[in-house]
């Protein structure tokens, strides 16, 4: 798809991407997704997935979206896994430029693809975060509140924390071979690509059981309470976390060249798709918007 500027290609790019389930790769707020004066938008597509030809309909309106598959009522969210795609633009880069908030939502999408249970989870950890520092915030004002009461919230944490630290190890793990893999192909074979996840709380991650994990993560948060109090919200968590991109064994986000850090944007896009191939059995839609500015 080609043509002058401010066209709406990308429009197209970005509508193909929301038949996901998924928010839009620019960060635009629901509501600017419709066109400029009109009360509402839709997008239709036809596709091929499960062997089988589908239909998704996705309506926005009133800055909330709803979703047709095949006909019948679902939720937007239920779309992930029902279609899939891999998107590749400029802003893409930083992934590796900017801060973790960029490579958390890398990982939290690209797992939510093969895995939509985890959407519902990271919602859950969200919200039970967010009670938790509203807590916090309270008992800094009120230093006679009972403490007790964060430990309620420490529990549930703890549970949900541990299923998403677990759930992106396992995705790394499958993500890390194929990563290194393509990088080598794109820089000749001279350099390496290699990933790791970093926690704020330590702890062998890729290993740990369910009850180690969630102890000792409720232990964790104990020892941090202190700190928590004093600046009013939760220190530790996956909230906190980074994926740590290493070429050559060095920070690609902090030595990395410009050319390095695409290669590197551009290799966890691939890499994406084939795990995508591997655990969902289908080919995701690769939409690459603008790809010879970069």
């Amino acid at each position: 798809i080609y043509g002058n500027n401010a066209q709406g290609k990308t429009n197209l790019v970005e509508a193909i991407y929301l038949l996901t389930g998924q928010k839009s790769f620019r960060q635009t707020r629901e509501s600017d997704l419709v066109r400029f004066g009109q009360p509402s938008g839709e997008i239709s597509a036809r596709f091929f997935c499960g062997g089988r030809e589908q239909e998704i309909r996705l309506a926005l309106e009133g800055g909330k979206r709803t979703a047709l598959l095949n006909g019948l009522p679902v939720g937007v969210g239920e779309l992930t896994g029902r279609f899939f795609a891999v998107v590749f633009s400029p802003t893409e880069l930083s992934l590796v430029k900017e801060g973790p908030s960029q490579r958390r939502a890398f990982l939290d999408g690209a797992i939510s693809q093969v895995m939509p249970r985890y959407v519902r989870t990271l919602a859950d950890l969200s919200r039970v975060t967010f009670q938790r520092n509203s807590l916090l915030y309270d008992m800094a004002r009120n230093p006679s509140m009972d403490e007790g009461l964060l430990e309620v919230w420490d529990r549930s944490l703890a549970r949900l924390s541990y299923s998403i630290i677990n759930a992106r190890c396992r995705y790394l793990a499958r993500l890390a071979p194929y990563a290194g893999e393509i990088y080598q192909g794109i820089s000749g074979g001279k350099e390496t690509l290699s990933l790791g996840y970093r926690c704020s709380i330590p702890g062998d991650w890729g290993g740990i059981g369910e009850r180690e994990g969630e102890a000792l993560i409720q232990e964790a948060l104990e020892k941090s309470r202190r700190e928590d109090l004093k600046n009013g919200f939760t220190t530790l968590g996956p909230h906190r976390d980074d994926l740590e991109l290493l070429v050559n064994g060095v920070s690609a986000r902090a030595y990395g060249s410009q050319g390095q850090q695409r290669s590197c944007a551009l290799t966890l896009k691939l890499a994406e798709c084939r795990v995508i191939r591997e655990v969902a059995g289908e080919e995701p839609v690769i939409l690459l918007d603008d790809v010879l500015s970069e």
